[in-house]
């Protein structure tokens, strides 16, 4: 039992710091990435990366939003199943854990992607 609280706590925390540390205008978790470009940089490029990092912030609170209902709608069937507190633990735990891994990971890749998509090189 301890030990299944400790998860959900944990669960609980990334999604909070993810959703925290969206920071002055979303910018977080990799949101403010600056690819590096093999070429010329010109006032297009600014425009195109800014453009690029308002697409990585739109899909990561989207992502956040999608974690939280996983982990309500996970504690939800828990509890609708169990017949104590710890079958809602997990299930809120599970529901939240289905979702971190897209938190947590992405917003370079899609600045990334998203310049490539401009017609960019991108090195790194």
């Amino acid at each position: 039992m301890k030990r299944i609280k400790l998860l959900m706590i944990a669960s609980l925390a990334v999604l909070l710091a993810g959703c925290g540390s969206m920071g002055q205008k979303g910018v977080g978790l990799g949101a403010a990435y600056t690819p590096v470009i093999d070429g010329v940089k010109d006032d297009q490029y600014h425009i195109d990366l800014s453009q690029c990092r308002d697409i990585a912030i739109e899909v990561q609170k989207s992502r956040s939003s999608e974690a939280l209902n996983n982990m309500l709608a996970g504690a939800l069937i828990g509890a609708a199943i169990g017949d104590n507190g710890q079958a809602a633990l997990i299930g809120g735990a599970a529901g939240a854990a289905s979702s971190t891994g897209g938190i947590l990971s992405g917003p370079k890749a899609i600045i990334r992607n998203c310049m490539v998509g401009r017609g960019y090189n991108v090195l790194l």
